[in-house]
């Protein structure tokens, strides 16, 4: 007896020390997986037990199974991977090349499915016929009810799958008596069905409850419409296409295939669909970084909230999708059309002003898209975009931006551009609308404004844009939020730029806002007499005019004083409103106590 066993032990030890030393033994494949440097030609039992001991001490995996590969020397018959971390490529290099008689795959904690095994071990001429004998065993599997042949791979297009597909396609065309008890199979991925198989398998088993069908091109089968409590995973219809979404999370390929047809299912539709928004933004978010699936789904995300549609979906559900936007935006800068979709999908006004995400770091990015792309459409949705969030940030926020003199340049560039052909439209608007919500009461920002030249730019501007009121508004708005910064109203000392403001001034012909912003900033100016570098004479004319008919009365008119008072007076008004309006107010008194003695005054009074 004990002659019998010493060999098996010694047997036994020596596979166990292998088992220690593969990191010795081995070489790495550029693939990572590891390769025997030199073996003997191994007893064939003795390579069973080797990728049994392997599996047992619970270091078989995707690296070490790779010693396998190798079927000339280690030729295995009867291969058991049970509970071990192998994934279906992994099978597919190192164990369908060997005759196997016996195979045990179950509980394996990688990728693989029983349509891997079934596709991998078909890939083998000499295990095939050892398959017809699979179902010959289905046969007998009279109380299964779950079965998944689905293949991930279909996409690739190559022969890998096809005897796997072939299986299937004998079970579908089978005796109804070939599992009688299932409720539920999925051949999602698989080629070679008919509608007539499919149609003949589903009325022979009253009891199916799923069928999985995306990607056979036979979801369209007519015997499906007619089985009400069958759930079908296809392309047909939207119920087919929004089931593959909720079923495929975690499954790219099927995922990037519904959501292909999803897109043509809502590129016309105008009736809100909460409902198919939720499940792409699901997709996006179990697949961030796969470039497939964020292209088809910011599009899908553009269709499902372009004109009105956005307004009817929950706020909270918008909030996420410009968030996965965003990640995708963010995740492919480089990607033209992934940006494009994005773009196109923000560019919507209701979703800009009421729905909570991450305005800041959507500005950011639109902005730095907007610095490789001229697409005259294009650029003019991503100006009134950055108007419209500006004008929304923090005002931590605001300074942040408002700092950083790319975003400046950025902006700018568009004026420029604009200006250099003497364009008036909405890009313009907008980016000037921009510039203005960047510099207000931001000093940080208007220093950096007049770095980036933006001041002789202006001037131009000014002077160029002479009878368009709504230009010169915006324009004297951001130059007025320039004056209100002590420190820097030197830089708008020039006598050709204040004699044109105070021209636009008097000019009763020209539009009271931009009267009302050429107003205040001659009066910024004017107020402190120790930041004059300008002609005495010419301060005194200004402040002659602003305490004159001209402008106080003008304010008097448009009801601007009253309105001033009543704000400062409310309880409820904001401190910071309240504390603009007395500034105002101020300024006004103060202009008026001047106007007496205007003639011989030194310039040395107090504001």
């Amino acid at each position: 007896m004990e002659s019998d066993e010493g060999p098996q032990a010694l047997c036994d030890l020596c596979l166990a020390q292998v088992c220690r030393s593969l990191d010795v033994l081995c070489s790495k494949r550029p693939d990572g997986s590891l390769c025997l440097s030199w073996a003997p030609l191994f007893p064939q039992e003795m390579a069973d037990q080797l990728l049994h001991k392997m599996a047992t001490k619970g270091i078989l995996n995707d690296m070490t199974v790779g010693i396998f590969r190798n079927c000339k020397e280690l030729r295995l018959r009867r291969a058991s991977i049970r509970c071990c971390p192998v994934s279906a490529e992994a099978f597919r290099l190192a164990l369908c090349l060997h005759r196997l008689q016996e195979l045990d795959a179950s509980w394996v904690s990688g990728d693989i499915t029983g349509a891997n095994i079934v596709s991998g071990l078909a890939s083998n001429v000499e295990c095939r016929s050892s398959l017809q004998r699979l179902l010959f065993v289905l046969n007998q599997l009279h109380a299964l009810r779950h079965m998944d042949f689905s293949d991930d791979h279909f996409i690739l297009d190559d022969s890998d799958g096809s005897n796997g597909d072939e299986t299937v396609r004998q079970l579908l065309e089978g005796s109804p008596q070939v599992l009688p008890s299932l409720v539920s199979l999925d051949v999602s991925g698989r080629k070679k069905i008919t509608e007539a198989a499919v149609g003949a398998f589903v009325e022979a088993r009253s009891g199916l409850i799923f069928l999985g069908l995306v990607a056979t091109g036979v979801s369209s089968c007519n015997v499906l419409s007619s089985q009400k409590n069958l759930k079908v995973t296809g392309e047909a219809n939207e119920n087919q296409v929004c089931e593959a979404l909720r079923r495929y999370r975690g499954r790219e390929c099927f995922i990037r295939e519904a959501l292909v047809h999803l897109y043509n299912l809502t590129t016309d539709t105008d009736k809100p669909r909460p409902d198919m928004l939720k499940l792409v933004v699901s997709a996006m978010q179990s697949h961030p970084a796969s470039l497939h699936v964020q292209l088809v789904a910011t599009a899908c995300v553009f269709n499902l909230t372009t004109q009105n549609m956005a307004e009817a979906m929950p706020v909270s559900l918008l909030s996420s999708a410009v968030a996965q936007l965003l990640y995708a935006m963010k995740t492919f800068p480089n990607h033209q059309q992934v940006q494009k979709n994005c773009l196109l999908a923000l560019c919507s006004d209701y979703i800009l002003q009421d729905v909570p995400f991450d305005k800041y770091l959507a500005a950011t990015l639109v902005i730095n898209w907007l610095s490789s792309h001229e697409d005259p459409t294009l650029q003019r949705m991503a100006v009134a975009v950055i108007s419209i969030l500006v004008a929304k940030l923090s005002t931590e926020e605001t300074a942040q931006l408002g700092k950083d003199a790319f975003i400046m340049k950025q902006l700018l560039a568009i004026v420029q551009q604009k200006a250099m052909v003497g364009v008036v439209d909405s890009t313009l608007k907008f980016a000037l609308s921009a510039l203005w919500n960047l510099t207000d009461e931001m000093p940080t920002a208007a220093h950096s404004f007049i770095e980036c030249q933006g001041l002789e730019l202006y001037e131009e501007v000014l002077e160029s844009y002479y009878t368009e009121s709504s230009v010169q508004q915006k324009v004297l708005g951001l130059l007025n939020n320039i004056a209100e910064v002590e420190e820097l109203q030197t830089d708008l000392m020039e006598e050709d730029l204040l004699e044109h403001i105070f021209s636009l001034m008097q000019d009763s012909q020209v539009e009271v806002g931009v009267r009302y912003f050429a107003g205040g900033i001659l009066a910024q100016l004017t107020s402190r007499p120790e930041a004059w570098t300008l002609d005495d004479e010419l301060r005194t004319t200004i402040l002659k005019q602003l305490v004159s008919s001209h402008y106080s009365s003008m304010l008097e008119q448009e009801g601007v004083t009253e309105l001033l008072k009543a704000l400062s007076a409310h309880p409820d008004t904001h401190s910071d409103v309240k504390g603009l309006s007395d500034s105002i107010l101020s300024m006004l008194e103060h202009h008026q106590n001047q106007s007496e003695p205007f003639n011989n005054q030194t310039g040395h009074q107090s504001s």
